[in-house]
C-alpha cells in the first residue's frame, strides 16, 4: 500500500477503519510515522468481526469519507481491513470525486500488475475500482 500512496503523491489520509479503537490508533500511528497526516478517521462496527461487515456499511463509510474530502480534495481515502468486502461498494460510487480510494487489495493488485510489466494493461481490467486508482496514480506521477 505504501508504494501506491507514494505514487499518488498525496500526504493526507482519510482513514476508514473496521478495527477496534486500540488497533485503529496503531494504524493511525503507523501512517503518521510514515509521514502522512490523518485528516479524519471514520470508524465502522467495532465488534472486531470485520468479515461480517456488509456492502451497506462499506458504502455508508465511503460516502461519509467522500463528503469529508470535499473540504480537503488533496487527500486519499485509505480503507483499512483486508477482510472487508470493499470492491463492489467502491465500484458503485459515482465517479464524481477526485479522491483516490485505496485498499490493501487494490494496492496489491496494482503493485503486482505494475511489477509484472502490465501497468499499461490496467485499464483493460473489468474492475472499475482498479481503473480509478490507476487513473489517480498516473495523475500523481
Amino acid at each position: 500500500m505504501a508504494r501506491v500512496l507514494e505514487k499518488l503523491n498525496r500526504k493526507k489520509l482519510f482513514v476508514i477503519s473496521p478495527y477496534p479503537n486500540w488497533l485503529t490508533y496503531e494504524l493511525e500511528a503507523f501512517w503518521q510515522s510514515a509521514g502522512y497526516e490523518i485528516i479524519a478517521t471514520i470508524g465502522m462496527d467495532k465488534s472486531g468481526a470485520i468479515y461480517d461487515v456488509g456492502f451497506n456499511q462499506v458504502k455508508s463509510a465511503l460516502n461519509s469519507a467522500i463528503e469529508k474530502t470535499r473540504k480537503d480534495p488533496d487527500a486519499v481515502i485509505l480503507f483499512a481491513g483486508t477482510g472487508v468486502p470493499t470492491l463492489s461498494a467502491i465500484d458503485s460510487l459515482p465517479d464524481v470525486t477526485n479522491t483516490p480510494v485505496v485498499t490493501s487489495q487494490l494496492a496489491g493488485i496494482w503493485n503486482l500488475l505494475s511489477e509484472a510489466g502490465f501497468a499499461d494493461e490496467i485499464d483493460l481490467t473489468p474492475s472499475l475500482s482498479l481503473k480509478r486508482l490507476n487513473k489517480h496514480v498516473i495523475a500523481g506521477e
